[in-house]
Formats: structure tokens, C-alpha cells, sequence
């Protein structure tokens, strides 16, 4: 999340804190109201009171709203980017239709507040119901305050952008602890089509070395080293597309196809795990509107979870089902359903918990990536215990409609 395109949200200790600040420059400077006014996106063509005085005769409690056509005191100085002294609106005729006119206020002292980049974020005032033309010391003490707030600022925007680059390292960190756990089952995709190759090598030289020479039987040798050929080709390129990290793009997805490839990619673990998948895929699924290469992150994750939840079971068969359905909304839903020891009731969301993991030696960071991504894709990722034994864990995406336009990028990990 970059500061200069997408709006941060303050959290609640700031806005109690501007709330002191409010209440102590009213009791200091001795007047009835004191307030934050910050823009309102998207559009910005409002502000509203987001910190307000607890002080006698203030007529701007914290969320009203204001437009910013109507000629206020806070709109002047948010549109000029300048500080507004009024002393007496009243004996003034440039503000003698001012609307807090009409809320009693006369007088008003305001300065702008910005964010770190220079955007506007509103403004820091102080407003009284009689001639007041504020010291100098009242003044600077406005402005003191006004820098606190812009370095709550500061600090929120810093801490932001921090938090999106460790969203990202660790989405791709994720990624590559995953390749060296695969990669066993890596060795054992390749080694088939690789050993087929060299057979079928072998086989063609016999053919064309023996008397008579075999021609017809020779092509199929060639033919079928091509084939194994092509499929050692498409290992290689699902590894890259899985495990580099590429920005995101919205498309067209067939999710039971992607789930497939996600599984043929497993299969040599699925087997080392002496675990066992059946597929019930739905025949009529339209295409998803997905990231191909994140959809089939998650679908990873979900599958390695459900491997990792039945290490300990020796008193059952290791059984996962992976499921695709269409849900009422249209939307579209896979489902990993395993034998597993399950999870605790009491704290099923615990699980996606950036850091949280039920593995001795896990980095509790894979359901966390992977909440991310479905929630980016508009999408929702959750987890229900069976009935009998173990858990599913289930994601839903929205179908793909043909009127959306495409491609449009995602956020690389808001996934936040």
C-alpha cells in the first residue's frame, strides 16, 4: 500500500490522542470549540470532524460532515493550502455570510494539515464566539500541534509501507520455502518423463541399428520422446510461473484445470505422504476471474495443509478430497478436505494469523499469503471442521464476466 495512491486508515489510539490535543487547545486558548477536519475520499469533495473538544458550546461534534462549496472557515484554508485568522466574521465583509455564522462561531484560527507527500489532509482549528484575534503564543501553539499531527502522519504512512514490503517478502518468501518442500516431489516429475526419454532413446537406436531396420517402430520411439520431452517442458515452466515473483493480473481461469496442474505437481508428495486424493470436479464451471499463478499458490497451500495435518495418522487412511462447486451467489468454490487431527473450534480465524502455525517447524505465514490472495481477488478463504475427522479448508472467487474489463491488476499482496 503506497502512500500517494491509497488512503491509510488511522487507528483508534491516534484519533484519542488528537482528541486530547482538541480538548487541551480549548482549554488553554479558552474558547468553545476545537476541532480535526480531514478530507473525505474518494472524491474529496467533502471534509468531516474526525476530533472534537469536549468544551462547552462546541457545535461540531466529531462526524459531522461539511462540503466544500459552502464557503467555511476549514474549506478556505483546505483549498489554499494556507493558514485563515478571522477575527470577527461578523465586521469583516469578505466573511460576513460565513455558515458558522449561523452556529454561533465568529472568530476562527485554522491551519492546513498534509500528508507526508504534500496531498492535503485537512485541517487543525480553533474557533470562538467573540472577537478573539489569537497571540502570537496562541498561534505558535496551533502550529506545535499541527506538527504533531503531521508527524502521526509521518509515522503512519512509514509504518504502512513498511508493512506492504514485509506483505510482499514474505508472499515470496512463502513461495520458496514451498519449492524446497517440493522438492522431492520435483525430482519425482521429472525423473518420470527424463527416464522415458532415455528408453525411448534406446529403443529408437535398436530399432534403427537391427536387420532389417524398423522405421515405423523407430517414429513411435521418436514420437513418444517428444511426448515426454513436452511434459518434463511443462514441469519446468509450471515451477517457474509458481515460484517467480511476477505481478499479478486478473484473467480469464479455469479452476479446475489449475487445481489439475497443482496436483500433478504434488503427486510424487501426495505418494511419499502415503496419503491418497480423489477429485470431484464440477463439469459445468465457468471460468474464474483469478490470477492463475496466485489462485494456484493458495490451492498449494491448501493441499500441503491438508498433507501436513494427517503426518501423525496411523489409525486411518490418509485421504484428501479436493472439491470444485458453484455456489448460489454464481460465485465459485474449491474445497481441500483431509483425515487430519483438525484445528481448535474455539479459534478457527487463529489460523490465518500472520506467524500462527499448529507445525513444529512451520513459518505460519502460508494461510496468512493465502487469505490475502482470495480476499484480493474479492474473494473469501476459510476453514470448518468435519463432521467425522480432520478439516476443510475452502476458497471462493467470483466467476469471470465477460462485461469486466480485462486484464486489470491486482495488488502484488492486499493481501492485508
Amino acid at each position: 500500500m503506497k502512500s500517494g495512491s491509497t488512503e491509510i486508515a488511522i487507528p483508534s489510539d491516534i484519533f484519542q490522542k488528537w482528541h486530547r490535543i482538541v480538548d487541551l487547545l480549548a482549554s488553554i486558548m479558552r474558547v468553545p470549540s476545537a476541532v480535526v477536519c480531514k478530507l473525505e475520499p474518494p472524491h474529496y469533495t467533502h471534509y468531516k470532524v474526525v476530533s472534537s473538544s469536549n468544551s462547552e458550546g462546541n457545535p461540531f461534534p466529531a462526524g459531522d460532515v461539511f462540503a466544500m462549496d459552502i464557503g467555511t472557515f476549514c474549506e478556505t484554508v483546505i483549498k489554499n493550502r494556507a493558514p485563515l485568522l478571522v477575527p470577527n466574521a461578523l465586521e469583516d465583509d469578505q466573511w460576513r455570510q460565513a455558515p458558522e455564522i449561523k452556529t454561533g462561531m465568529v472568530s476562527y484560527l485554522g491551519l492546513p494539515v498534509v500528508w507526508p507527500d504534500g496531498r492535503m489532509f485537512g485541517t487543525i482549528c480553533v474557533l470562538d464566539d467573540k472577537t478573539n484575534r489569537y497571540s502570537d503564543l496562541y498561534q505558535e501553539l496551533l502550529a506545535h500541534c499541527r506538527d504533531v499531527l503531521e508527524t502521526d502522519l509521518q509515522m503512519l504512512v512509514r509504518t504502512s509501507d513498511e508493512l506492504h514490503t514485509l506483505q510482499i517478502e514474505l508472499a515470496h518468501a512463502n513461495r520458496i520455502a514451498t519449492l524446497g518442500q517440493l522438492s522431492a516431489s520435483i525430482a519425482h516429475e521429472l525423473n518420470q518423463p527424463l527416464t522415458g526419454v532415455m528408453a525411448n532413446c534406446s529403443t529408437c537406436m535398436r530399432m534403427m541399428t537391427s536387420e532389417p531396420q524398423d522405421l515405423r517402430g523407430a517414429q513411435e520411439a521418436i514420437r513418444r520422446t517428444m511426448r515426454d520431452g513436452d511434459r518434463a517442458t511443462q514441469v519446468v515452466s509450471r515451477l517457474r510461473a509458481l515460484f517467480t515473483n511476477k505481478a499479478p493480473v486478473l484473467e480469464r481461469v479455469d479452476l479446475n484445470e489449475a487445481a489439475r496442474e497443482i496436483v500433478a505437481l504434488s503427486i510424487g508428495e501426495i505418494q511419499n505422504s502415503r496419503a491418497t486424493l480423489r477429485s470431484e470436479f464440477a463439469s459445468d464451471l465457468p471460468p474464474a476471474a483469478a490470477d492463475r499463478v496466485q489462485l494456484q499458490q493458495v490451492v498449494l497451500n491448501l493441499l500441503r495443509n491438508a498433507l501436513d495435518a494427517m503426518v501423525t495418522v496411523e489409525d486411518r487412511p490418509r485421504e484428501i478430497l479436493i472439491k470444485t462447486e458453484r455456489e448460489e451467489d454464481g460465485s465459485l468454490r474449491l474445497s481441500v478436505m483431509d483425515a487430519g487431527i483438525g484445528f481448535d473450534p474455539h479459534s478457527p480465524d487463529k489460523l490465518f494469523e500472520p506467524f500462527f502455525s499448529t507445525k513444529h517447524a512451520g513459518m505460519g505465514v502460508g494461510l496468512a499469503v493465502s487469505r490475502s490472495i482470495i480476499e484480493n481477488h474479492h474473494g473469501r478463504l476459510w476453514a470448518t471442521l468435519n463432521d467425522d475427522l480432520g478439516a476443510t479448508f475452502s476458497f471462493s472467487v467470483p466467476c469471470f464476466r465477460e462485461e469486466a474489463p480485462t486484464p486489470v491488476s491486482l495488488p502484488e499482496m492486499d493481501c492485508t
